[in-house]
């Protein structure tokens, strides 16, 4: 092929990625709208869409003229339909038929992407390009590459098992679900689906702030099951391992170290422990802050601004540690002599911070009747000093006025704190503790875990909280390997000290999940069934209460709820008036975890379960109630009524 064949570049009106999502999203509309009352299936008008559209975006382009640039366009073409059929047959009609064409559009451009065919922008349109891009990928990155995607697949299955045996919870999983399909549904905007006194109008944003939450919205719009979010959660986290490879090569420019580096962070129990937690949006994290950070060594100021911004929108907390890392980092740019050169990006960051800051405490307030951090999560000392809901100002306030407070924080659960201190930074063998970066953003999360909270999840970086600092963390121990001339014998050393940190990482990681018993190997196959009947058995559109084990199988409904804690579900009652569902649903035989979270629903409805609700259907333990139903009782999966 010629230099000059091999650069022949786009010329206007041909290969637009404009017309052709244009052209692709209409015609595939307007197919599946003008099939669906003919009885034509949704594949069928994809697929057409997909291949009619993508040609009438470029019918009589002068490029159709060469036989090589037809055969082009019809191959992504076709792949495109056929790539869209395979997926909807694949997802068994699990798609709402609005967003078909969706498919189709992704589909056509993945393929235009990987066939370098490129438009509008002056680049190189060459068939080859996607093999010479795959060919400069070396066979380390490769082997990163197959380490992520092995973690992918393992707890996309993993989570989905215990999805599947009733392990994952209401708080958290089951809230996320709601919120999803009651905003697609027009229900209302991310309802959570809780009894929270201080959000009498249900929404996420009441509590939290989230602007990149809504990035999962198209996904499980396209395929509305609890499932997607984890196997979505998966995906992002999975895709953070390679960036932490690219940037620790980059920096390091050693790659057996930076190889090491990755697979610390990879193979690491605080990182695993998130993976598994159910799903929140601070999984996009990692991503984020990797690749800011990146962006900013490499000297790429808008990028780093815009993915600083988009951590910012993830969490509020986020903004808080982000910004302690940004205050580490103007101190390192300081010390080095780059203060005057770097202060212009380092000023526009702190005020997106502060902007967004100040945006989540708007729509929070919005949302809510009483903004603030819940009483539960302070420590003992401070509580007296607090109300039921507290903001940041007022507990800088009593803990000013009242200095020993913090002493006596402190020293609640010490020896567990600096325990689970040292198991967070073992892995990075302590580098990112002399990094101005690293510390800083240790800074704000640790004054409020160690100091102001009382729950152990904050001190032993529980549930979700791995998300905030890993990044951070792991960046830190980057920037300090990079800016470090290690003599040879060192390298050795410090690449055996590493390896072992693996091993023995992974083997406490292991042994830790076998102790608590994370592995669903107690479920009752049989049992669920009836559980699964007496979901099935319920009306869709009909208000449904029901306990926190079973709120994730039922959240996509749109009245479905949930009693997590007897005492929320009593002060809601007591601020907003009873709650009247018309069914409920409590099942006391799961044996998957230790709780029985069938009874936080009896005790939060107490004696109005008697008086209100009539038993409708029983079996197993599994027990369906009706509001002011007055009749005989029926079994679930049999005809008679079992043991209740």
């Amino acid at each position: 092929m010629s230099d000059e064949s091999s650069r022949r570049y786009a010329r206007p009106g041909e290969l637009t990625p404009l017309t052709t999502v244009v052209a692709v999203a209409v015609l595939g509309a307007l197919l599946a709208v003008v099939t669906e009352p003919r009885g034509v299936p949704y594949v069928v008008a994809t697929v057409a869409g997909g291949i009619g559209g993508f040609l009438a975006a470029h019918v009589g382009a002068r490029s159709l003229r060469d036989i090589g640039t037809r055969r082009l366009l019809a191959a992504v073409a076709v792949t495109s339909g056929a790539f869209a059929a395979a997926l909807l047959v694949a997802l068994d009609a699990g798609v709402r038929p609005a967003l078909l064409p969706v498919v189709a559009v992704v589909c056509g451009f993945a393929w235009l992407g990987g066939l370098g065919v490129r438009s509008a922008i002056d680049l190189p349109v060459t068939p080859v390009a996607a093999r010479t891009a795959v060919e400069r990928i070396d066979r380390p990155t490769w082997y990163v590459i197959g380490l992520a995607a092995t973690l992918f697949a393992a707890f996309s299955l993993y989570t989905a098992w215990l999805y599947a045996a009733y392990w994952m919870g209401g708080s958290d999983f089951g809230a996320y679900v709601h919120m999803f399909s009651t905003t697609l549904d027009g229900e209302g905007l991310l309802l959570h689906g809780k009894y929270r006194v201080s959000q009498p109008q249900g929404s996420y944003w009441g509590g939290h702030f989230t602007l990149t939450l809504l990035a999962f919205l198209p996904l499980f719009a396209l395929v509305p099951s609890p499932l997607t979010l984890l196997v979505a959660k998966s995906a992002v986290v999975a895709a953070s391992i390679p960036l932490v490879w690219a940037f620790a090569r980059d920096l390091i420019g050693d790659d057996t170290i930076a190889g090491l580096l990755t697979v610390s962070y990879a193979l690491n129990p605080f990182l695993w422990s998130a993976w598994v937690f159910d799903f929140q949006e601070q999984a996009l994290l990692p991503l984020l802050v990797f690749g800011a950070f990146w962006a900013y060594h490499r000297d790429r100021r808008g990028v780093f601004v815009v993915l600083a911004t988009l951590a910012f929108l993830t969490n509020e907390f986020a903004v808080v540690i982000f910004a302690g890392g940004l205050a580490g980092l103007t101190v390192a740019v300081a010390r080095a002599g780059e203060l005057r050169e770097r202060a212009p990006t380092l000023v526009v960051t702190a005020l997106a911070a502060l902007a967004v800051f100040a945006l989540g405490a708007v729509v929070t307030t919005r949302f809510s009747v009483d903004a603030g951090i819940p009483y539960a999560s302070f420590a003992e000392p401070i509580k007296p000093y607090l109300g039921t809901r507290t903001g940041i100002g007022q507990v800088l306030r009593v803990v000013l006025a009242e200095p020993m407070l913090l002493a006596e924080s402190f020293s609640v659960q010490l020896t567990q704190k600096l325990l689970f201190f040292i198991a967070l930074f073992a892995p990075v063998l302590f580098l990112s503790l002399s990094d101005e970066l690293s510390a800083g953003a240790m800074v704000p999360y640790l004054g409020f875990a160690w100091f102001i909270a009382g729950r152990e999840i904050y001190h032993m970086f529980g549930a979700h909280y791995p998300f905030y600092l890993l990044p951070f963390i792991y960046v830190g121990a980057i920037r300090v390997l990079s800016r470090v001339e290690i003599p040879t014998p060192s390298r050795a050393l410090l690449r055996r000290l590493l390896v072992t940190v693996i091993l023995v990482n992974l083997f406490a990681g292991f042994a830790v999940g076998a102790d608590h018993n994370v592995f669903p190997v107690q479920t009752n196959p049989e049992h669920n069934q009836v559980v699964e009947a007496a979901i099935e058995g319920i009306p869709e559109e009909a208000s449904l209460l029901t306990q926190n084990d079973l709120y994730p199988h039922v959240a996509t409904r749109p009245q479905a709820t949930y009693v997590g804690r007897p005492d929320m579900f009593r002060m809601y009652q007591e601020a907003h008036g009873p709650v009247t569902p018309t069914y409920v649903l409590v099942d006391g035989g799961l044996v998957a975890r230790q709780n029985d979270w069938s009874t936080p629903v009896e005790e939060a409805l107490g004696e109005r379960l008697e008086e209100e609700y009539g038993l409708l259907r029983c079996e197993d333990g599994v027990a369906v109630y009706r509001h002011g139903y007055d009749g005989p009782v029926e079994g679930i999966t049999q005809q008679q009524p079992g043991q209740c």
